[in-house]
C-alpha cells in the first residue's frame, strides 16, 4: 500500500467492515490523534445516535484547517471539511461511536467519501439522520505534522528521563523542558530543549530547540552535518 493507491481513512472502516463481516456497534479511534480525554466517558455518553466526540481548539485559523461541527446542544446541525470561513471553532476529533442500526448508511458513506473520516457525519446531515457531538476537554491534537507531533510530545506529561551516561558533569550538557533522547546518542557541550532525538544521533556544541533529530543525524558546533529535521 502506499500514498498513490491508499483506501482512504473512512473507506478503510468500511473495508474492516467488509471483509470481517462485523455487524455491531463501532468505536473509531484514529491512530493519529492524540488526546487526554476519557473513552469511557465519552461511551457513557451516547444514547444510540451516532456520536462523534467533538474538540473546541478556540482559534479560527486553525479550525480552517480540521472538520467542523455546528451544534444545537448535542445535536448537529451543520459539518465542514477543512472550511474557508468556519462556522465555529469546534473541531472533529477521529474519535466517533458508530451503532449497528446505522452499518448500511456507514458503508455508503465509504464509498463516497473514501478519504474524509468525518464525512460520516457530513452524509448522516445531508440524510437527515441524526447526530450527536459530545464536547471533550483536556489535551487533543491530529498527529499530522512534525509542528503537531511536537507539541502532543511536549504537552504530553510523560516523565522522560534523559540517559544517565548524557548527564556526566564533564560532558557539560544542559536539558530543559520534555525531551525524548535515545541512549544511543552521542551527546557533548549542548543545550538540548523539548525535542526528540533518536538512535545513533551524535551533537557536539549545539543548542538545539523544538527540533526532531532524525536517526544518525550529526550536528557539530551548530552546524548540520547530515539531514534532520526541524521545526521551530
Amino acid at each position: 500500500m502506499s500514498e498513490q493507491n491508499k483506501k482512504g481513512a473512512l473507506a478503510a472502516v468500511g473495508l474492516a467492515m467488509r471483509t470481517f463481516g462485523i455487524d455491531q456497534d463501532w468505536l473509531v479511534v484514529g491512530g493519529d490523534n492524540f488526546f487526554t480525554f476519557s473513552i469511557e466517558e465519552f461511551l457513557a455518553s451516547t444514547t444510540g445516535v451516532p456520536t462523534l466526540a467533538g474538540f473546541d481548539i478556540g482559534d479560527i485559523e486553525l479550525a480552517k484547517r480540521l472538520g467542523v461541527v455546528v451544534n444545537d446542544g448535542r445535536r448537529i446541525v451543520d459539518f465542514q471539511e477543512k472550511p474557508a470561513q468556519p462556522r465555529s471553532t469546534l473541531v472533529v476529533t477521529a474519535c466517533f461511536y458508530l451503532p449497528q442500526a446505522f452499518n448500511a448508511r456507514v458503508l455508503e458513506a465509504a464509498d463516497l467519501f473514501p478519504d474524509t473520516l468525518g464525512g460520516v457525519f457530513g452524509y448522516f446531515l445531508n440524510q437527515s439522520i441524526e447526530a450527536h457531538v459530545h464536547p471533550v476537554s483536556g489535551y487533543w491534537n491530529d498527529i499530522g505534522s512534525f509542528d503537531a507531533y511536537l507539541d502532543a510530545h511536549t504537552h504530553s506529561g510523560a516523565n522522560l528521563e534523559i540517559p544517565s551516561h548524557l548527564l556526566d558533569p564533564m560532558l557539560e550538557n544542559t536539558f530543559e523542558g520534555v525531551n525524548h533522547i535515545d541512549p544511543s546518542c552521542t551527546i557533548s557541550r549542548s543545550h538540548i530543549r523539548n525535542s526528540i532525538v533518536l538512535s545513533q544521533c551524535v551533537v557536539e556544541g549545539s543548542h538545539i530547540d523544538s527540533c526532531i533529530l532524525d536517526r544518525a543525524a550529526r550536528v557539530i558546533d551548530g552546524r548540520r552535518a547530515q539531514e534532520i529535521v526541524r521545526v521551530v
